[in-house]
C-alpha cells in the first residue's frame, strides 16, 4: 500500500502501490512507478530516467534523463536533465523547476508556470482532436452498456436460481437505505483486514475464503441489488404488474444513464456499490437472525 525508499539504490527502482515516496541521495538507474500518489522528494538524485502513471505526482528531486508520465495532476519542482513528456489535466511548473530539454504535454492540460521556472528547449502542447474526444465518449458509452448487460445477465441467473436472495437484498435497500449505506461503509472497511486476520490463523482459511467470495459477489452485484430496488420502487409507483426481471433491467438502465453524467457519475457509482454491499449485509443479518431464533413449542 505504501512504499517509502530512503536509502541509496545501486540499480533502478520498479515500484507499484497506493503511495510511492522516494527520498534517496542516489539511485543508480531509472525509476518506474505506478501509484495513486507519487512523490520524488527534494534531495533525491535519479541517475536514469523516470516513467510513471499516477493520479498525483510531485517531482522535487533531480532526474538526469527524460521524464515520461501520466496523471491527473503533475507538479515539477526539481531539475530534469532532458525532456519532459506529460499527459495530464493539470501541469504545474513551480519557480524552482528546470527542464533542460523540451516540454511536451498532451491532452486538455492547463500549464501553470510560475515565475522563475525554466524550460531550456521548446514547449509543445498537443490537444486531443474532436475525433479523439468522440472516440473516447463512444468507448465510455460502450463500456457502460457492456457492463450493464454483464451485470444484468449474472443477476438474472441468480434471480432465476434463488429469487428470494436478490429480492430480499433489494427489499432491505428499499426499506432501510440509510442503514444500507452505513453497513456498506463498515463492510467495505472491515472485510479486507478481517480476511487477512482469518488467513493468518490458518484454521480460519475456509472462513476467509467464504467471506472473500461473499465480498466479491457483493461488490460485483451491488448495482444489480440497487437497480432491482429502484425498479421495484418505480413499478410500485406506476402500479405495474410486478416483474423482477424487467424491474432490475430498468433500474440498472437508470443507474447507468446517471453514472454517465460528468462530475456526479463517479460519486453515484461509488454510493451504489456501498449501498448494495450494505443491503447484502442487512439481508444476511436478517437470515441469520431467523436461523438462530429458537422454534416455539406448543404447550401440552
Amino acid at each position: 500500500q505504501d512504499i517509502f525508499i530512503s536509502g541509496a539504490v545501486t540499480g533502478g527502482v520498479r515500484a507499484a502501490g497506493q503511495s510511492v515516496r522516494i527520498t534517496s541521495p542516489a539511485i543508480g538507474g531509472g525509476v518506474t512507478a505506478f501509484s495513486q500518489n507519487l512523490t520524488i522528494d527534494n534531495g533525491t538524485v535519479i541517475s536514469g530516467g523516470l516513467t510513471f502513471a499516477s493520479s498525483n505526482a510531485i517531482i522535487r528531486g533531480s532526474v538526469a534523463k527524460s521524464v515520461s508520465g501520466a496523471g491527473s495532476k503533475i507538479v515539477i519542482d526539481g531539475s530534469l536533465g532532458k525532456d519532459l513528456y506529460a499527459a495530464t489535466g493539470d501541469l504545474v511548473l513551480n519557480k524552482t523547476a528546470l527542464i533542460n530539454g523540451n516540454l511536451h504535454y498532451y491532452g486538455s492540460a492547463d500549464l501553470h508556470k510560475q515565475q522563475g521556472a525554466r524550460v531550456v528547449g521548446a514547449t509543445h502542447h498537443t490537444r486531443p482532436s474532436q475525433d479523439t474526444q468522440r472516440d473516447a465518449v463512444a468507448a465510455t458509452v460502450f463500456s457502460a452498456i457492456w457492463g450493464l448487460i454483464a451485470i444484468y445477465l449474472v443477476g438474472a441467473v441468480l434471480l432465476w436460481l434463488a429469487p428470494q436472495f436478490p429480492v430480499g437484498v433489494a427489499a432491505e435497500i428499499s426499506e432501510r437505505p440509510l442503514a444500507s449505506l452505513g453497513w456498506g461503509v463498515v463492510a467495505l472497511l472491515i472485510t479486507p483486514p478481517l480476511m487477512i486476520l482469518l488467513l493468518l490463523t490458518l484454521i480460519g482459511i475456509p472462513m476467509a475464503l467464504i467471506l472473500g467470495a461473499a465480498y466479491i459477489l457483493g461488490l460485483y452485484l451491488a448495482h444489480f441489488w440497487v437497480g432491482l430496488a429502484l425498479g421495484e420502487w418505480g413499478s410500485a409507483q406506476a402500479q405495474w404488474r410486478p416483474n423482477p426481471y424487467a424491474n432490475a433491467f430498468l433500474g440498472l438502465l437508470a443507474l447507468t444513464l446517471i453514472e454517465l453524467l460528468p462530475f456526479i457519475g463517479g460519486t453515484v457509482a461509488f454510493l451504489v456499490v456501498i449501498i448494495g454491499l450494505g443491503g447484502l449485509v442487512l439481508y444476511a443479518k436478517r437470515i441469520a437472525g431467523k436461523t438462530a431464533r429458537p422454534a416455539k413449542t406448543k404447550a401440552a
